[in-house]
């Protein structure tokens, strides 16, 4: 363009420059799944959602699992909006403290949705009036087995008739009573023990 004057480029500044330059795409989805050991199509999820600077931010913890993590921000919360409830009312701060709470083990990772379900319906206005209103908080060893123990004694025809196929169902029953207050796997882990030893006698 001759009206505009010529500007002097100096050779530090095309290095800096050429130093800068945005990865593409592919590259920083690869840059993704290497650095957290995700999946491709996660990794494009959390790569194109508004979550990628909060991601980093928990993962540097290294308690808080990438894969877990990343399936909360882009599929739960969006499947809690598809619901109706309202994604604006859950503020960065109260994602990280979730996490926090749960790196800590003061919370099992099944109570993050929960947390999330009561304060984007704007029943809870933070974590801590989540946690209350909604009784989320981590189960006593002692509290779970007497739970699950009530379970099997109730469903004692079921578990004779199917054996350690019961845990199906049992399971089902268990996640409702204990919702938010339990680990998934432990509760699975100690029904198939109990289960096992019942079978034995």
């Amino acid at each position: 363009e001759t009206d505009i004057p010529s500007i002097n480029v100096m050779p530090e500044e095309v290095k800096l420059a050429r130093e800068n330059i945005p990865k593409s795409w592919d590259d920083s989805i690869a840059e993704i799944q290497q650095k957290y050991d995700l999946n491709f199509q996660l990794s494009e999820q959390i790569f194109d959602s508004e979550y990628m600077e909060m991601f980093e931010k928990i993962c540097e913890n290294k308690k808080n699992s990438p894969n877990f993590v990343a399936s909360i921000l882009c599929s739960s919360i969006t499947n809690l909006e598809r619901k109706g409830l309202d994604a604006m009312l859950l503020k960065p701060e109260h994602i990280i403290e979730s996490f926090e709470l749960l790196a800590s083990g003061k919370i099992p990772k099944e109570s993050l949705e929960i947390i999330f379900e009561s304060i984007m319906s704007g029943k809870s206005e933070n974590v801590s009036t989540a946690m209350q209103s909604t009784n989320v908080s981590s189960m006593d060893e002692d509290e779970l087995n007497g739970i699950l123990d009530e379970i099997i004694q109730n469903n004692m025809e079921l578990v004779k008739k199917l054996g350690d196929k019961a845990i199906t169902t049992l399971m089902g029953l268990a996640m409702k009573e204990v919702r938010g207050q339990a680990s998934g796997k432990i509760v699975n882990e100690l029904l198939e023990e109990k289960i096992k030893n019942i079978i034995k006698k």
